[in-house]
């Protein structure tokens, strides 16, 4: 059986640059892999390059085989390796010269893969070696679960009277006027709220954070919140609103899909009977947060 023999991979090519915007071609086919060496002494910078249209000419990444790290020029001698498949054309440019002379040799290979046992995996930014030392392909991942540390000790929960900024139990709403039924100036997390009042229709009711309105500033109206028509909240908890009334009178909130809201200067909850409406009374309530200052 006989050996066909390709010549073209025993083919050593050889030039020297001396100056800037010099390059040396290295061009030979069938390869897929271009060792380079390059000795002499000289200052300067060295960049490989490749074509496939013959006049435009990219710069390619040498693999540096002293560390094994990929580059995208060399100041230095040493050994290394490009990619040359698939182009018309390779070559060693000068893009930048001092001084002295370079001797660059390059031989081809049908070798497609330039990864090494001995390559690292390195940062894009920095060029740091993430690769471990004794295997530098493995990357060992530690990863710290760290449990969820939960609210602080400060969490309360507030009823809602006179002495927590609003007013007493089974006041009576007289007027169609906002009333504060809970007010706090301070800073921590607001989590909920569950108000208890006299038939829960013909009520608005307002949840101010930080001044923000929570509701809009013309409240939450509890006839829509009940309406078969519109929000279809009676007796029913919407889980993702977080947002209901109750079997009786009571109207509870909490935030959207159970997280909370953070808050760094005032919680005010403000209720109101509608425009028309009989003399309505506040019965009571509880508001859950953290009071962290």
């Amino acid at each position: 059986m006989g050996i066909t023999y390709n010549s073209e991979f025993d083919t050593v090519i050889s030039g020297t640059i001396t100056g800037v915007s010099q390059n040396l071609d290295i061009t030979t086919g069938n390869t897929n892999t271009k060792s380079i060496q390059i000795t002499g002494t000289w200052v300067g910078t060295l960049v490989a390059q490749a074509t496939v249209d013959g006049t435009n000419w990219v710069d390619l990444s040498f693999l540096n085989l002293s560390n094994y790290l990929y580059t995208a020029s060399t100041t230095t001698n040493g050994l290394f390796l490009i990619p040359s498949n698939a182009f018309a054309s390779i070559r060693i440019f000068s893009s930048a010269w001092t001084s002295g002379t370079a001797t660059i040799n390059s031989k081809g290979s049908d070798s497609a893969s330039l990864i090494s046992s001995k390559a690292h995996i390195v940062g894009a930014t920095t060029g740091t070696l993430i690769g471990n030392s004794s295997d530098s392909l493995k990357v060992t991942a530690n990863i710290t679960n760290t449990a969820p540390t939960g609210y602080s000790k400060k969490l309360v929960y507030v009823d809602m009277n006179a002495s927590s900024g609003g007013v007493a139990r089974g006041t009576s709403i007289t007027s169609a006027t906002w009333v504060d039924v809970f007010s706090y100036s301070g800073s921590g997390v607001l989590t909920n709220f569950n108000l208890n009042i006299e038939t829960k229709t013909l009520w608005l009711v307002r949840l101010l954070v930080d001044g923000e309105e929570i509701f809009g500033s013309a409240g939450l109206s509890t006839d829509e919140m009940i309406s078969d028509t519109l929000y279809d909240m009676d007796e029913i908890s919407q889980t993702n609103l977080n947002l209901f009334t109750g079997l009786h009178d009571t109207i509870t909130w909490g935030g959207p899909l159970g997280i909370p809201i953070n808050y760094s200067t005032s919680v005010v909850l403000k209720v109101k009977r509608s425009a028309g409406a009989p003399n309505k009374k506040f019965q009571a309530g509880l508001i859950v947060l953290t009071k962290d200052t």
